[in-house]
């Protein structure tokens, strides 16, 4: 390694053996380590967008790295607006906590009270508290990639989301499990129509946007112009532009478009009693349904965490992929700290980098961000090859792989893209490596396996499926793809 690429990892460890060793903790004028860190996310290619942290009720922290949009080389800033996915569904669940306290919905209320068109099987049974919870029972259709891609790309009105959408028939009874379904929200977003007559997008405004001076937040309509929104990259596929989809068919539960500066204010609405009472407050983040390893409230996931000097801290958070694009917000609600996350490019690694934020906000080491084996070869097959790939992959060996991030689920996702678009020769290399990375996992024979059958090299597939057996011997995806191969070479 050429001394020069060791700078970060100096400079990263001596600002944080400083802090530690004069005993200082985080504060809005000391955030060296948090910008340091983040500033090795971005250099290693792990995120491109605005964050902003918060301690203790003070912004520490607000910064942003890379591009908006890449083919005009724009940079870019802290008010750069941002998808947000499903993140958009916290703001579902205020409107109907909101409209609970004005009484023109109930959470004990059924969908058929609001929307009496609705089929009445389902209707007259599901409550507003379930669709809240994710808990109804309601799914989205079966849809292929190419069906959701198609749906997507067309506008659809709030009837025709609910019709095609939410209308499946109840995967469970309601109320006896915890299922994450963008399908409920959706509903959600119908009866807030309904009761206010009046369209979700001008509630949200009205409501919630305009009152709070949240101007950088709305629906991400694309024939808008809207200044300053970025542009989404994907990098599944090698590094480019994000597919298209028409994010008001998202509509309550995943269409709206924020700023970090937005998010930070909706936090510190969130503790105060200026929109919602103390009560609907409370209702929002106490935890509800179970959903391992946390739980969930009205429109955001709870974790219980331990806190500095033995205390308890209570983590309430939501997140959003969509299209090219990532978000995450959480908050700390003991100690009034917040991150927010928004990227304008898939892949982001969140949850390992607001653990590592959250660790610095408590006086924690966090750990160095490594570069992901996965992200590597992926960017060395679609800019320069298999045999590059390979090669990059030696030269990790030989430099030591306890440098990298060899996450077994990243590395399987990689060979199952390339799988997809019948990269096969490349997925089943991928899939080798992932063995020998990782050679106690039964999937990762299970997969190497499934990329030989896709060749139709029998032998090999056969292999590796009793490889896995070896290792788990109640696996019975193998045992069952290991009489398939027999079978094939039977009939070779």
């Amino acid at each position: 390694m050429r001394w020069r690429l060791l700078i970060p990892y100096i400079l990263f460890f001596t600002i944080l053996q400083v802090l530690l060793l004069s005993g200082c903790t985080l504060s809005k004028n000391d955030s060296t380590v948090i910008a340091e860190l983040m500033q090795r996310y971005h250099d290693i290619g792990q995120f491109n967008g605005a964050v902003l942290v918060s301690h203790n009720g003070e912004v520490i922290l607000e910064k942003a790295y890379g591009e908006a949009n890449r083919e005009w080389s724009i940079k870019n800033t802290v008010d750069t607006k941002f998808r947000l996915g499903s993140a958009t569904k916290q703001f579902t669940a205020g409107l109907v906590l909101d409209l609970v306290e004005e009484k023109k919905l109930a959470l004990d209320g059924c969908i058929s009270d609001y929307l009496p068109e609705f089929r009445k099987d389902i209707g007259r049974i599901v409550t507003i508290h379930q669709l809240l919870t994710h808990s109804s029972g309601i799914t989205m259709p079966a849809l292929t990639s190419e069906e959701y891609w198609d749906f997507f790309q067309k506008e659809k009105t709030t009837q025709e989301l609910v019709d095609d959408l939410c209308s499946e028939d109840l995967a469970f009874t309601p109320g006896e499990k915890f299922s994450y379904s963008s399908a409920g929200y959706i509903l959600l977003g119908a009866v807030i129509e309904r009761v206010t007559g009046q369209p979700f997008e001008q509630v949200l405004r009205e409501r919630i946007l305009e009152p709070y001076d949240m101007s950088g937040t709305g629906i991400d309509y694309p024939e808008t112009i809207i200044e300053k929104r970025a542009s989404g990259y994907q990098t599944n596929y090698g590094f480019g532009n994000a597919r298209y989809k028409y994010m008001p068919s998202s509509f309550s539960s995943g269409a709206a478009y924020s700023t970090v500066e937005d998010l930070y204010k909706w936090d510190q609405v969130l503790h105060s009693t200026s929109f919602l009472g103390e009560e609907s407050i409370a209702l929002m983040f106490t935890p509800k349904m179970e959903c391992p390893p946390d739980w969930y409230g009205y429109g955001w996931f709870i974790k219980q965490v331990p806190g500095p000097g033995g205390s308890t801290q209570t983590r309430v958070f939501h997140g959003g992929d969509v299209s090219g694009f990532c978000a995450l917000i959480i908050r700390v609600l003991e100690t009034r700290d917040c991150v927010v996350l928004l990227s304008n490019q898939e892949g982001l690694h969140y949850n390992e980098i607001v653990a590592n934020i959250l660790d610095a906000l408590n006086g924690r080491e966090p750990d160095l961000p490594l570069e992901y084996v996965a992200d590597l070869l992926r960017e060395s097959i679609y800019t320069s090859g298999l045999e590059s790939a390979l090669q990059r992959y030696s030269e990790m060996k030989s430099r030591g792989m306890d440098n990298y991030d060899a996450d077994e689920a990243e590395i399987t996702e990689l060979g199952y893209d390339l799988l997809r678009i019948n990269k096969i020769n490349e997925a089943i290399e991928v899939f080798k490596i992932n063995v020998e990375l990782n050679k106690q996992s039964v999937d990762v024979y299970d997969s190497l396996g499934e990329g030989y059958l896709t060749a139709k090299q029998y032998e090999a597939a056969l292999f590796n499926y009793q490889k896995a057996l070896e290792v788990d011997p109640e696996y019975n995806h193998a045992a069952k793809m290991l009489l398939q191969v027999k079978e094939a070479i039977r009939n070779k």
